[in-house]
């Protein structure tokens, strides 16, 4: 894919986070360390491919409520030497695509969309996010019925959706699959050609991934 060879004086991790609010379209938001500072790349694109080398599960805060955040790191297979690091919270919009990752058994050679669905009854689209291997789509592991349901509660006299039974099942699930990915062999790529020589990355290790990962910057 390439969104940073190097050219820009950039490193090799580029972040993206899902954008969604504001735009016309749904994207993916990506930056790339340039110096001591983060920098917004030029490209928003819709699709993210790579070969899935590294999950990691975290918590983030908000107007002090705590929420779930599932980092996906994919190595670029065309040889760029990048890792895309996809910053994602746990929430309506993604639990599709988490669903779909839960159906895995190979790794290599993913694709995550994003785009907007179909008008609804009300006139209304909603972001979506799709998963690929290879040219086929991903289906769920698990059906609605299989997981816990949500709830209506009632808060300031307000009904709100309560996900907490359902969020704390995708966690579980998602801690195991982590640990299956991250305890998979990598399949090895070798660099492009840079100055006449071809650099080998299959050591199995993310490219910048480790060090990276305690200043992402969203």
């Amino acid at each position: 894919m390439g969104y940073n060879t190097g050219n820009n004086g950039g490193g090799k991790l580029v972040a993206f986070k899902l954008k969604t609010k504001d735009v016309e379209k749904p994207y993916f938001e990506g930056k790339t360390k340039v110096g001591e500072k983060w920098e917004v790349i030029e490209d928003k694109p819709t699709n993210i491919e790579g070969n899935l080398v590294k999950v990691v599960l975290d918590t983030g805060e908000f107007d002090g409520s705590e929420y779930d955040i599932v980092n996906l790191y994919l190595q670029d297979f065309e040889g760029t030497g990048e890792t895309y690091l996809l910053d994602l919270r746990l929430n309506f919009t993604t639990r599709s695509l988490f669903n779909s990752l839960l159906s895995l058994e190979k790794f290599d050679n993913l694709k995550i969309s994003t785009y907007l669905t179909k008008l609804n009854d009300q006139g209304k689209s909603y972001p979506a996010i799709t998963l690929r291997a290879g040219d086929e789509k991903v289906p769920w592991k698990y059906s609605k019925n299989e997981t816990p349901a949500t709830k209506t509660v009632t808060v300031n006299k307000k009904k709100q959706t309560d996900t907490a039974d359902l969020d704390a099942f995708y966690v579980a699930k998602l801690t195991e699959f982590a640990e299956v990915v991250n305890s998979t062999p990598k399949t090895p790529i070798t660099k492009k050609v840079v100055a006449e020589k071809a650099v080998d990355v299959s050591s199995g290790q993310t490219d910048d991934s480790s060090e990276e990962n305690s200043e992402i910057p969203f």
